[in-house]
């Protein structure tokens, strides 16, 4: 399986920085705007230690779990899995 990584076609490493570089423009956007606001800081950082929090739970729960024994299908699931938290 880790041959097979350097078969893959520059192009698609190319366009999977496209979503990155979006997530990144939001979270800096939604950062700069809330330390603007002194009212909305305490909010964000409560919300990004949930969002953490559920990262971590999914993890934990994942890697404890009967059904996903297979490492690589461990981390698959738990993007998967995060997303839609």
């Amino acid at each position: 399986m880790e041959h097979d990584m350097g078969r893959v076609p520059p192009i698609y490493i190319l366009v999977a920085f496209i979503p990155t570089v979006m997530i990144v423009g939001l979270y800096f956007f939604n950062h700069s705007i809330a330390s603007m606001n002194k009212e909305y800081y305490k909010r964000i950082l409560e919300r990004n230690f949930h969002d953490l929090n559920k990262g971590v739970r999914v993890n934990q729960f994942l890697e404890n779990s009967d059904r996903v024994k297979d490492t690589a299908n461990c981390k698959i699931v738990e993007v998967k899995v995060f997303l839609l938290l």
